[in-house]
């Protein structure tokens, strides 16, 4: 291994060569993106590389498979070892796939070589001795020495604990009261739980959002035999941060009622048919289940034997006793049916559950999920039709679009505007009301009005009631329930009602609860733009039909998933599945966006994605204008399980997918396949074969279904915007006050009240874990989970916690501002927060709405039923949107001049409210500033007065600014930053009163984008600078303000092997600066010159280490600037040595 720089020192020079070693763990952004670049500037043959788009790790690279082509790390002898291959390219490569750099949490797990001469080899992450749920690398290479792929998802370590705070009996119990609070219909006597196994989680796996990382207790939880959910409790504070669902809705061995001695009705061996209650149901599971095995089993040719490959029963269960009904459920090894449901491809789609779980165990939420589905729905209709033995409808091929008459079409809405322009438009459906039928409810299209402040949203009695009554009302989405919405529609006389989304162009499918009220016309839902389109041809007149779809109905339950269940009514049609309101592609309007507590994340409706894909590649058809042949079940079936057997993993996406099944098919090319069969004789290779034609095909198919693409519709929006604001619209800022929590914070005052003396004795507290991977400490008020039983007085939460600033003098209140920096994830609606103000002692009042100029309120939470002593304000609560828990970092923008009028001191408290039951994560405070805005900007000459180089927390590490002002009098420093490449930032001036010393954070003062910075200041005001990237020795360097400016400076090295040496140098000229750095002998021979930089811009830096330069013969490094430079050299000790160190050297300048 080459040479290593130590921790924190990497983070604060940028290293030219990143061969030399493992950089910083905070550093790893910047380094992963010159790995990816060094990595594609190195391949030439990349076929496929993708990038988790949230942090930057590596999750597919594969290279084209070509016959004289060259692997990932060039061609090794034939037969090398397949760890050899892996550990060549971790050795270069293992921060970017998310590994430490020595690779040591990666535990090998398998090796599995397959009959096309590709061998897998795995690795599991482990934090220590703690599992990585869910984490797994897989390195695929082929006989002739070549690793031709790798795939993972591996989790960054770096910041996570290693020890649990709560142990597994308390975690149990919170995980053991969130599901009887969110599930209070279950029995607390049928719930059990397998022992909690201690693991690192990603509560975002899987998710359209980055989670957070955390330590936690993954706590299995049953109802009966079947795994109900995974609950994950944080282990270090409690909290209940994620829910996975396990439950898969939809030698042999079949159960009745319960799985136990007492309920086995039939097993391997026992005579056939089975001749004893529920016969037809219980013989059906006997035959489909020994298809479903021989299916895979002839597939694989013996290779794959049940669902998990280690040949274990088949088991299921007959009519379950513990709930759940109607419908059929996969888990815990066992596939299980109500009544009605053992059908032939219900079984085939349970079991292929198991199948799914004993090869790429998808994750069952969001796409990951979906996918799930939809290899189950598809290998479940591969096994139905093959045995051809439906009892509605029978497999004829159907035409392209037409639906089937097994499946209930979903609506849609023609509209005819006056002139004859026709158009139909896609809708969502209702649980509510009536369905649509063929025929339509015809009339005039009339919006809506009541005298609400929004009289088009419906919820109140219609003033245009007479308008409505006999035609069909068009209704805005917002304020109140679908369901009043429809009643209040339908009360005035309306025979349907459309809904507009006016949130998105995402088409709804909406439900509700008309008990009170029922709805007995039919109600759709319409996405904002064809919304927009119909409002705005009102004037002209506007008539629709809000009616099923229309389209020529077929015979045939060919790719109907359950035409057998409840007399022929199918729940998916997986060759249309815009008849059932499911999306075929990604940009469909109808795909679902979540939330992920909806059907997990539209496992069931998305699988249509999929689902189309399959259908289409079996039969063939012509979509978009490309005409894509038939392969057959034989083909899609070898594809379809070698993708998800080979190259799948837990949190895999339909783009993950898309790539998987391409691949797939290649190495599939010329293979003669193994015939497929339902019997217990396995024929083994026939003579399909797969060709190029077919790949073509195949991708062909992902095109269409859009795999690779982003869901147009799921526009999830963060509930803070994370870009920087400007604090000043114009002019520069005059900062009076800043805090960034990561000194001393004794001056702040924490206080809490509790309503009852249930309430939780707790205050905000500093935290150094702060959510999406933010370094630093900041202040955290968690939003308590509560246990069960919680009801007003009892385990009753209810209550706030106030943080309050130290007082802070303001001798000119014009223009003043406060910005704080912030990230909270709440019970929406009910948890949060906002912020207070008092002035000269007086009471505390809330800071309103209206005074935010940026990031400012979510909203007023809300009033009715919610105890949080804060109802009845505005205030900042809930999550990201697509989430359930987890929001994003931003900064908010407060104008206190309404507020302060004059010479004033004023303190700023943060309080955070909760109510009785229930919570989420809570709120975070990073950092607090007080600051003017002057009406122009700050304009000083340069200044000999410099700190080179600055960072912030998104660089790895923090730099601070140290001032102290050793006059009698009160100072001002002005500060003039520069972004890296020397363009100017906006000045900030900073007043200090006499003898005051102060401490700030340089990217909280001066943005993240800062990367040296120019001061002015009198004489009697000393400017420094720290560096921290840790806490302990050697993990800061402090080092002076400078003032030297040459164009040549020499310094002496270090002892090589114990340190290195680096600088940050800027360019003070008004040209564009040549830099150099020469070697030089003990004779002042020059060795060599290297160009470092042929134009430095004017006041941009120049960072270097002089590792790449030292031979050695060095006796002396010399740094040649064209221009005017000012420089900063740094030494500091290399890894493993003790203690370790970091300083500033003073070079020798020489000014010619």
């Amino acid at each position: 291994m080459g040479k290593m720089y130590r921790l924190w020192i990497a983070a604060i020079l940028v290293v030219a060569s990143l061969s030399v070693g493992p950089l910083a763990a905070a550093d790893l952004p910047n380094q992963r993106a010159e790995l990816r670049q060094k990595l594609s500037s190195s391949l030439s043959n990349i076929q496929r590389a993708r990038y988790d788009e949230h942090r930057g790790t590596l999750r597919t690279l594969a290279v084209q498979n070509l016959v004289n082509g060259t692997g990932l790390v060039g061609k090794h002898a034939a037969g090398t070892n397949p760890e050899v291959l892996a550990k060549t390219f971790l050795d270069q490569y293992a921060p970017l796939v998310g590994a430490h750099a020595d690779y040591r949490d990666l535990h090998k797990t398998a090796v599995k070589s397959d009959s096309l001469g590709l061998t897998r080899l795995s690795y599991e992450q482990k934090h220590g001795e703690v599992p990585v749920y869910g984490s797994v690398l897989h390195f695929y290479s082929d006989s002739s020495g070549r690793l031709l792929r790798v795939q993972g998802n591996l989790l960054p370590l770096d910041g996570v604990p290693a020890q649990a705070q709560i142990t597994a009996d308390q975690a149990a119990a919170r995980a053991l009261a969130d599901v009887i609070a969110r599930f209070p219909e279950l029995n607390e006597a049928d719930l059990t739980m397998d022992t909690p196994e201690l693991v690192v989680h990603d509560t975002g796996r899987g998710a359209p959002y980055a989670g957070r990382i955390v330590l936690a207790w993954r706590v299995p939880m049953k109802r009966g035999f079947l795994t109900v959910e995974s609950v994950f409790v944080e282990a270090v504070k409690g909290n209940v941060v994620d829910q996975v669902n396990e439950t898969h809705t939809l030698a042999r061995e079949v159960y009745q009622t319960n799985v136990n001695t007492d309920g086995l009705v039939w097993q391997e061996g026992n005579a056939q048919p089975y001749a004893g209650v529920d016969a037809p149901a219980i013989n059906e599971l006997i035959a489909a289940s020994a298809e479903t095995y021989n299916f895979f089993a002839s597939l694989t040719n013996g290779e794959f034997l049940s669902w998990d490959g280690q040949d274990s029963p088949m088991r299921s269960l007959y009519n379950p006793a513990n709930g759940g009904c109607p419908n059929a459920f996969w888990g815990n090894g066992t596939a299980a049916f109500c009544e009605g449901f053992a059908t032939d491809d219900v079984i085939g789609h349970e079991f292929a559950h198991g199948y799914v779980e004993g090869n790429g165990d998808l994750i069952y939420r969001w796409q990951s999920g979906a996918m799930n589905e939809s290899y189950a729905d598809v290998f479940g209709e591969f096994i139905d039709l093959l045995n051809d033995r439906d009892v509605n409808g029978g497999n004829a091929l159907r035409t392209q679009d037409a639906l089937s008459q097994y499946v209930t079409p979903g609506p849609e809405l023609f509209v005819e505007i006056a002139g004859g322009e026709t158009r139909t438009f896609r809708a969502g459906g209702a649980s509510f009301g009536a369905a649509p039928t063929i025929a339509g409810a015809s009339g005039t299209i009339v919006l809506v009005e009541d005298t609400t402040a929004n009289p088009n949203q419906g919820c109140e009695t219609l003033a245009n009631g007479a308008a409505v009554a006999g035609n069909i009302a068009l209704i805005d989405r917002g304020e109140c329930f679908f369901s009043e919405k429809a009643a209040n529609a339908q009360a005035a006389g309306a025979i349907a009602v459309v809904i507009v989304n006016v949130q998105g162009n995402e088409v709804v499918n909406m439900s509700g609860d008309d008990s009170a009220n029922p709805v007995t016309i039919p109600v759709i839902s319409v996405g904002l733009a064809d919304g927009n389109f119909i409002k705005a041809a009102l004037a002209e007149g506007v008539t629709g039909s809000v009616q099923a779809a229309q389209a020529e109905v077929e015979d045939s339950a060919r790719w109907v998933v359950g035409e057998d269940i409840g007399g022929g009514a199918g729940m998916r049609d997986m060759w249309v599945p815009n008849a059932g309101n499911d999306p075929a592609t990604l940009t469909d309007p109808i795909y679902m966006c979540g939330p992920v507590d909806v059907d997990n994340g539209g496992v069931h409706i998305n699988s249509g994605v999929g689902n189309r894909n399959a259908s289409l590649l079996v039969d063939g058809g012509t979509v978009n204008g490309v005409t894509i042949p038939a392969l057959g079940i034989t083909k899609v079936a070898h594809i379809y399980f070698r993708a998800l057997s080979q190259y799948l993993v837990f949190d895999s996406d339909y783009r993950d997918n898309a790539d998987a099944l391409e691949q797939a098919a290649r190495d599939l090319v010329g293979v003669p396949l193994n015939q497929i069969s339902l019997t217990s004789e396995w024929p083994g290779p026939g003579e399909s074969v797969i060709t190029e034609q077919d790949v073509a095909a195949v991708m062909a198919a992902v095109a269409y279904s859009e795999m690779r693409e982003l869901p147009e519709s799921c526009n999830f929006a963060p509930n803070l915007i994370a870009a920087a604001p400007a604090l000043c619209t114009e002019g520069s800022s005059r900062t009076l006050f800043a805090d960034d929590f990561e000194g001393d914070v004794t001056a702040w005052t924490l206080t809490h009240e509790g309503i009852f003396e249930s309430f939780t004795e707790r205050d905000w507290s500093i935290v150094s874990e702060l959510p999406a991977g933010r370094n630093g400490k900041g202040f955290f008020a968690p939003d308590v989970g509560l246990l069960n039983n919680c009801g007003v007085g009892v385990n009753d939460e209810t209550g706030r916690l106030m943080l309050a600033s130290p007082a802070i003098d303001i001798a000119d209140a014009s223009n003043l501002r406060l910005a704080f920096e912030h990230y909270f994830s709440t019970e929406r609606d009910f948890d949060g927060g906002n912020v207070k103000i008092s002035i000269d002692g007086g009471d505390f009042q809330l800071i309103p709405a209206d005074a935010f100029l940026y990031n400012g309120y979510t909203g007023p939470f809300q009033i009715d039923n919610n105890s949080n002593p804060l109802n009845n304000q505005p205030g900042f609560h809930g999550t990201n949107d697509g989430t359930n828990r987890g929001g994003t970092w931003g900064t908010s923008v407060v104008d206190l001049t309404g507020l302060v009028t004059g010479p004033a001191s004023i303190q700023i408290r943060f309080d955070f409210g909760t109510d009785v039951c229930l919570g989420n994560d809570g709120w975070y405070i990073d950092s607090v500033r007080v600051f003017r805005c002057s009406s122009s900007s700050i304009v000083h000459a340069d200044s000999n007065r410099w700190v080179p180089h600055l960072t912030s927390a998104t660089g790895g590490f923090t730099t601070s600014l140290q001032m102290l002002n050793t006059d009698s009098t009160a100072q001002t420093v002005t500060l003039q930053p520069y972004a890296s490449n020397g363009d100017p930032i906006g000045a900030v001036s900073i007043e200090l009163a006499a003898g005051e010393q102060r401490t700030v954070n340089a990217g909280t003062l001066l943005g993240a984008e800062a990367g040296q910075v120019s001061l002015v200041a009198d004489a009697t005001v000393i400017v420094s600078a720290a560096y921290r990237i840790a806490e302990g020795a050697g993990a800061s360097a402090h080092v002076r303000e400078s003032q030297a400016m040459g164009r040549v400076f020499e310094v002496l090295p270090g002892e090589q092997d114990v340190v290195f040496d680096g600088m940050a140098l800027i360019n003070r000229g008004t040209e564009s600066a040549r830099i150099q750095v020469q070697t030089l002998n003990a004779a002042g021979e020059v060795i060599e010159t290297f160009e470092v930089n042929t134009a430095l811009a004017p006041f941009a830096k120049q960072l270097a280490v002089f590792d790449t330069y030292i031979s050695e013969d060095t006796v002396r490094v010399r740094v040649i600037s064209s221009q005017d430079a000012t420089a900063l050299f740094l030494r500091g000790t290399r890894v493993g040595v003790n203690p370790g160190y970091l300083f500033e050297v003073q070079p020798l300048v020489i000014t010619p």
